[in-house]
């Protein structure tokens, strides 16, 4: 921060820091909660109150100091809802500072929708949004959304959690089917939260907020017949955005472009997680054109190659369930998957209410560190599942080990797919400059 802002510490010097009272103000805000909070909270609280504090002595100078209304304009905002539920990449994002604040709320049928942040870096645009009333309601309805006052098409994923029972945080993400501006209005108009109808509009300005490194390698494959270019790839601190386009014709066409998936890795085999994705189509003269966008968590620094792996996915591949009866007894249990390979499970941990279950996964296929399209689910004796929302995926343990938590009931059955056909192509090698 010193080589960026030369007279950041003479500014520093310059503010009468009344020692006395700040001590003081920390000590009555700790005692103040003492009897409300664990240990670990007390520490957040303590941390939190000083730096609020700091940030408030930066802003009174920063009325009348140049130098330090532009060190203020850079520091993140403490609570950011990117920062708490957002992924790696909207995580890094919020923590370098590169989210722009829109704090615009509106009340409609007893439900007040705030727009409290926006980040639009060159490879995602995602809001981060609160919403409170009488019961939380969680996700929010397909917008309508305009760009300098014209409707653009686009996809969208929503995710959040309940910060109580009155109060929704959540993160919004938009995929345009088309590149934007570096610099917009932008309009966005809900017309339900959940499943109450209204209307939620909102106007704010969205800049670029960082330069992100784009390839466009224009390498070519063939997928049955069909003729795969990697088009571009943008990579930034929120993400790396995969776009390629796969060109099809219709009498020799032997499967749905948009059931195609990548897995990428770089060059020490680490699989990027994926985020989203997106395709959009035209056709002309018997030739279909469907453009395709797959989001992805961002590259570590100093990555130089990556290797991409396009495969279709199963949405349109015939598949068999498998299930098996889970109790401790009967481990090692292992669940064939067809071409996929194996599951071996080898441990089960148990609590009052939940249950652990790790696995070994023996399979050619790679997968990423949470193994999206190879999964187990549990279900009860009555065939209910027993999935936990604050556990949507399974995590990474070593290697090809994987670990999973799920509700706890007294009779389980461990599930997954048994796949009669998949298709894996060849890698396609790519080197960043």
């Amino acid at each position: 921060m010193n080589k960026e802002f030369p007279e950041f510490k003479k500014e520093m010097d310059k503010i009468n820091v009344p020692m006395d009272k700040l001590d003081s103000i920390i000590s009555n805000t700790v005692k103040m909660n003492k009897p409300r909070v664990s240990r670990v909270k007390k520490y957040m609280i303590y941390s939190s109150s000083a730096a609020m504090l700091g940030i408030g002595l930066l802003a009174g100078s920063a009325f009348v100091s140049p130098t330090m209304a532009k060190v203020v304009s850079n520091i993140p905002v403490i609570g950011s809802i990117f920062n708490e539920i957002g992924d790696k990449g909207l995580q890094t994002a919020s923590i370098e500072g590169l989210t722009q604040q829109v704090n615009q709320t509106v009340k409609n049928k007893g439900i007040s929708l705030s727009i409290n942040e926006v980040l639009y870096d060159g490879t995602r645009l995602s809001l981060a949004y609160t919403h409170e009333s009488l019961l939380a309601l969680g996700d929010l309805e397909r917008p309508v959304i305009k760009i300098n006052g014209k409707e653009i098409n686009f996809a969208s994923s929503n995710k959040g959690a309940l910060e109580s029972p009155s109060k929704y945080n959540g993160i919004l993400e938009i995929m345009p089917t088309e590149e934007l501006p570096a610099g917009f209005d932008m309009s966005i108009t809900f017309d339900s939260v959940g499943v109450i109808p209204g209307k939620w509009a909102y106007k704010f300005p969205v800049e670029l907020s960082n330069e992100v490194e784009v390839v466009r390698p224009n390498i070519s494959t063939d997928l049955l017949g069909a003729k795969l270019t990697i088009d571009a790839i943008k990579s930034g601190p929120a993400g790396l955005d995969l776009h390629a386009s796969i060109k099809n014709s219709f009498d020799k066409k032997r499967f749905d472009p948009n059931s195609i998936s990548f897995q990428i890795f770089d060059e020490k085999g680490q699989a990027l997680d994926s985020l989203n994705s997106m395709g959009s189509g035209e056709s002309n003269d018997g030739i279909e054109v469907t453009k395709v966008k797959n989001l992805f968590e961002p590259i570590k620094e100093g990555t130089k190659n990556l290797t991409i792996i396009p495969y279709i996915a199963w949405s349109d591949i015939n598949s068999v369930e498998v299930s098996r009866v889970l109790n401790k007894e009967s481990l090692p249990l292992t669940l064939d998957k067809g071409d996929l390979g194996k599951i071996i499970i080898s441990k089960i941990t148990e609590s009052k209410d939940e249950i652990t279950v790790e696995y070994n996964v023996e399979s050619n296929y790679l997968h990423d560190q949470h193994i999206y399209f190879n999964r187990i689910w549990l279900t009860d004796g009555k065939g209910d599942s027993l999935h936990l929302d604050q556990h949507p995926s399974a995590e990474l343990v070593e290697n090809n080990v994987f670990r999973q938590t799920f509700k706890k009931s007294d009779e389980m059955s461990i599930h997954t797919e048994k796949l009669t056909e998949s298709v894996m192509f060849e890698a396609i090698k790519i080197t960043l400059p």
